[in-house]
């Protein structure tokens, strides 16, 4: 892990309330996409699996996330960043939980074809970046997931400052009404356009990263 993760992790942890949000919000948008792909997965093992991937990151500094110090410095756009990344490695871990677990009880652990629920409305960083993406990755492709999640913390840097804001605010949860009234924007339409605006160039950038890497 660079030290500009390590800095952008500490002041993460320094701030209790900012962790709190971030971590709730972040295990609400981890168990729907579990629940979608495996729907008889324990809220158990989706809840380990998401702190296996806090404690190999936050704790042990395994991983290979990554980012710039000026995406270090913008907490909105870090935190999207950062999510994009746990949720790749936790679902990860969640497959390799299920998997045990058939294994244990005799059984193939299929894959829930109609459950994924991607084609509805995506509202997490890496939806967004990946709408097409399969919603559990094989092992063999938890290093793919890691290299989508550089790529996304690349693209969040080249957007402008409002930009980002706006859209991690969007991925949050917030409504555009919220969000107005956060960055000072001149009415609801606008967030909405730039919010749409942004997600497209977003989906663009990270299919340029794709073919250049």
């Amino acid at each position: 892990m660079d030290r500009a993760v390590r800095e952008g992790i500490e002041r993460l942890r320094r701030q209790p309330a900012r962790f709190r949000r971030f971590y709730d919000k972040l295990r609400r948008d981890f168990h729907r996409l579990a629940r979608r792909g495996y729907s008889w997965a324990y809220d158990s093992e989706i809840d380990e699996s998401l702190n296996d991937a806090f404690v190999a990151l936050f704790i042990q500094n395994k991983g290979e996330f990554s980012v710039t110090p000026q995406l270090v410095n913008d907490p909105l756009a870090f935190e999207t960043a950062l999510a994009a990344y746990l949720i790749g490695s936790a679902r990860f871990k969640l497959l390799d939980r299920l998997r045990e677990r058939g294994k244990q009880e005799d059984r193939e652990v299929p894959f829930d074809d109609d459950a994924d629920g991607l084609s509805g409305k995506s509202d997490t960083a890496h939806d967004t970046a990946w709408p097409d993406a399969d919603p559990f990755p094989t092992p063999e492709d938890n290093h793919e997931q890691m290299r989508r999640a550089r790529i996304l913390a690349r693209c969040m840097e080249k957007l402008t400052v409002l930009a980002r804001q706006t859209i991690a605010l969007a991925l949050r949860g917030y409504t555009d009404v919220e969000i107005q009234a956060r960055v000072g924007s001149s009415s609801a339409v606008a967030v909405r356009r730039r919010v749409s605006e942004t997600k497209a160039m977003l989906i663009d950038c990270a299919r340029q990263g794709a073919q250049e890497t």
